[in-house]
């Protein structure tokens, strides 16, 4: 059955409105012109806007017209979505154990209830949410490329926020990871380290693309320049392995790798690693080589997540406010619910240096090794 005149109108100015054709404040379009544009009578026009009216979308005022009005402030349902598109990937791992456990509890305070969706393709009830969080957000759209962005699975407006890093035109949560690395690169100078390497992901596809692979590694490189060392690109290392989701594996195989292919030639005395547990694998595979960290090589993570293995390592790295951000993010989110006119904003959260067992200064044989 072909549906009615008045329907087919409203349906049309409710695309307008939601796709910003006609802004809020803006007057609707007069009759005359709607009669021209969709071939329409006065009594299929009135209809329409009954209908716009009674969902929110249009107000009258009085000897004046008929105005775009402010969107209704979303119904409060008491629920808010925790959106990880690598669940599967993430769940294992303290770093986000620590940060949903901060959304949690910031929820919990706040009388809301979290949903988790780790597969916002097959979710279909973000009416039912007040607004989400999102962790790895991210990986849709730049990692996974045959899959949605995220931002095209959720309705338009949609409040939410985004942690670890920006995303432009939403509000997000993040550490300042740059600072972190300008404080490792900071420590390792001032014990004396000028060979300074870095192994991670960023030569590697797909995580090459991932905002904090980069600005770590982006960071590192700035360090480089400010302390003038004499950087070689051998110095940064992405080994050639398969994708290794098993962060440690990555580690550990990567540096067997580099040393079988042109480690010694490097004559490096400190290692940055792109996270704590790709650390902890390095420094094993060092020690299988008969290395000694840190007498012979220097080495730090990023992070300082994974407490409950770090125990034997005492890694030297960069403590991450995990769980703040966490609460942080749902306090914003809570903001942007009371207020839909809250700007869009990025708080960045300070982060600070562990002095941990796995870097030393360097040693007379360290310094006649690099200088040869």
């Amino acid at each position: 059955m072909k549906q009615a005149k008045y329907l087919q109108l409203a349906q049309k100015l409710t695309r307008q409105i939601q796709q910003g054709s006609l802004l809020v404040g803006q007057p609707l379009p007069s009759y005359l012109e709607l009669k021209t544009r969709y071939q329409v009578s006065q009594s299929t026009v009135d209809k329409a806007y009954l209908i716009l009216e009674a969902e929110g979308l249009i107000t009258r005022k009085v000897g004046s017209g008929i105005y775009v009005s402010k969107p209704p402030a979303k119904s409060a349902t008491g629920f808010v979505g925790l959106v990880d598109a690598s669940h599967d990937f993430n769940k294992n791992f303290q770093y986000y154990a620590q940060l949903v456990s901060g959304v949690r509890q910031q929820a919990k305070e706040s009388g809301k209830c979290v949903i988790m969706i780790d597969d916002p393709d097959a979710f279909d009830r973000w009416d039912e949410l007040e607004g989400v969080v999102l962790c790895e957000a991210g990986h849709y759209g730049f990692l996974q490329q045959e899959k949605a962005s995220i931002f095209q699975l959720l309705p338009d407006s949609y409040p939410c926020v985004n942690t670890l890093f920006e995303i432009s035109g939403v509000s997000s949560v993040v550490a300042d990871d740059a600072a972190g690395m300008r404080l490792l690169m900071k420590h390792l100078v001032n014990l004396g380290h000028r060979r300074i390497g870095y192994l991670g992901r960023m030569h590697q596809e797909p995580m090459s693309r991932h905002p904090l692979v980069w600005q770590r590694f982006h960071a590192y490189k700035t360090a480089i320049k400010k302390y003038r060392l004499d950087y070689q690109d051998e110095w940064a290392f992405s080994p050639p392995l398969e994708f290794y989701r098993d962060y440690y594996l990555y580690g550990y195989e990567g540096m067997k790798h580099w040393l079988k292919n042109g480690w010694d030639d490097l004559g490096c005395t400190a290692l940055l690693a792109q996270n704590d547990l790709t650390a902890m694998g390095m420094i094993d595979a060092l020690k299988e080589a008969g290395l000694d960290v840190p007498g012979d090589v220097s080495v730090a993570g990023f992070d300082d997540a994974e407490v409950f293995r770090l125990a034997q390592y005492q890694l030297t790295t960069v403590h991450v406010p995990l769980r703040e951000i966490g609460e942080a993010a749902m306090k914003v989110l809570l903001q942007r619910l009371q207020n839909a006119d809250h700007d869009i904003e990025t708080a960045v959260l300070p982060v600070r240096l562990i002095n941990g067992r796995t870097t030393a200064a360097i040693n007379a044989q360290q310094f006649m090794q690099a200088a040869v």
